[in-house]
């Protein structure tokens, strides 16, 4: 058995990764399923899809400023998830046909279309959308709910992502059944992987003495990083431990671009200037 060690770098962010593979470190070629995934395996793919969709956020951070929750009247509640996916399309069209009136490119989302309980039909949206854009193109006003969002150095994307996904196929504040769907627009930049071999004996030696803890080895060379955490992680497959850290980059690592909020702004700034000309 070998181990590896992953290097993530997604926006501020790095995450290291020491996990066991196979001699040959090559993956088993996947049959074609059969039956249903076991409750652990299913678990275990969903914290591993909210993984890397917090791995996307944290490399796009900028164009994620505003969580939106889209909801119903009660008197409006869908009755089929189709039927809420079919909103979802009809909502989209209708923000990008504003924008593009406006000269706006397309912009950047994450959503998660949720149904919890029997009727509790709803829009998770993470943009970086002007709250009035958002409400124009929702046809039941009142029912749109937003808030600031950023990423902190502790949870990064992890708890934003876990949120969408949900815990084991609950609502995460009402523990009540739930059905989710979670997708993202396209072109999102994905994070840079860098993937290097490491001893089992080098793995086994942090685990025992304890030097896992220790930040200022995490950070190494790495310049102008803080240590967030570190953990060791065991792998049921392999039945070891592997471990886990995160780093947080004390400056941006990139230039931010013109947020859309400005685009937006400028753009009825100057469609507001010119109906004025039109008037004289």
């Amino acid at each position: 058995m070998k181990f590896r060690k992953s290097i993530i770098n997604a926006g501020r962010f790095k995450h290291i990764k020491v996990y066991p593979v196979t001699n040959n470190g090559r993956q088993r070629q996947r049959r074609a399923k059969s039956k249903a995934s076991r409750p652990c395996q299913s678990e275990l793919n969903r914290r591993n899809r909210a993984t890397e969709l917090s791995y996307l956020i944290e490399e796009n951070a900028e164009h994620f400023t505003k969580l939106y929750t889209l909801s119903y009247p009660k008197e409006s509640r869908p009755n089929d998830f189709e039927v809420l996916k079919k909103d979802w399309a009809n909502f989209l069209k209708r923000l990008k046909s504003n924008l593009k009136k406006l000269g706006i490119p397309s912009f950047h989302w994450v959503k998660a279309l949720e149904l919890a309980g029997a009727d509790n039909y709803h829009i998770h949206l993470l943009c970086a959308l002007p709250v009035k854009v958002v409400r124009a193109a929702w046809l039941y006003p009142g029912m749109v709910h937003a808030e600031n969002f950023s990423l902190s150095p502790q949870s990064g994307g992890t708890d934003i992502a876990h949120y969408f996904y949900g815990e084991k196929g609950v609502h995460s504040n009402h523990k009540q059944p739930c059905k989710r769907a979670v997708t993202h627009s396209r072109g999102l930049k994905k994070p840079d992987i860098e993937v290097v071999e490491i001893s089992r004996a080098k793995v086994e030696k942090l685990l025992r003495n304890g030097e896992w803890e220790n930040g200022e080895m995490w950070k190494g060379k790495e310049e102008g990083y803080n240590f967030v955490s570190a953990m060791p992680v065991f792998n049921e497959f392999f039945c070891c431990f592997g471990l886990s850290a995160t780093l947080y980059q004390i400056a941006p690592c990139f230039v931010r671009r013109k947020s859309i909020t400005a685009l937006y702004n400028a753009a009825a700034a100057n469609q507001h200037t010119h109906s004025q000309r039109l008037r004289v």
